[in-house]
């Protein structure tokens, strides 16, 4: 005897009861691999939000070192070109002082 929903099918209601269940049973193991892809995604999101304020934090304290850098730097160009005047000044007067003392 064929039931109402299978009357236009040759297929016996057991057959297709036992494709229904594979079929279920399919779908329940591709649903525990999204679940487990879901929970891995989470641990990765997590990881990556506990992370990027330390990251940032570090950014940051790399562009206040690379400013601080380019300020020694003109410092230190500074400090290097008043130096060379003072060592030319320096040789003006010993050449001045030297032609005083000669004559």
């Amino acid at each position: 005897m064929k039931s109402e929903w299978n009357k236009d099918l040759d297929i016996p209601v057991e057959v297709l009861f036992k494709y229904l269940c594979r079929d279920y049973r399919r779908a329940q193991a591709y649903s525990r691999e999204l679940e487990a892809e879901i929970s891995r995604l989470k641990a990765e999101v997590n990881y990556a939000q506990n992370n990027i304020a330390p990251i940032e934090k570090l950014q940051k304290k790399l562009e206040a070192l690379k400013q601080f850098s380019r300020e020694q730097e003109e410092t230190i160009k500074r400090r290097n070109n008043t130096i060379s005047q003072l060592r030319e000044s320096n040789e003006q007067l010993r050449m001045r002082l030297e032609k005083y003392e000669e004559v």
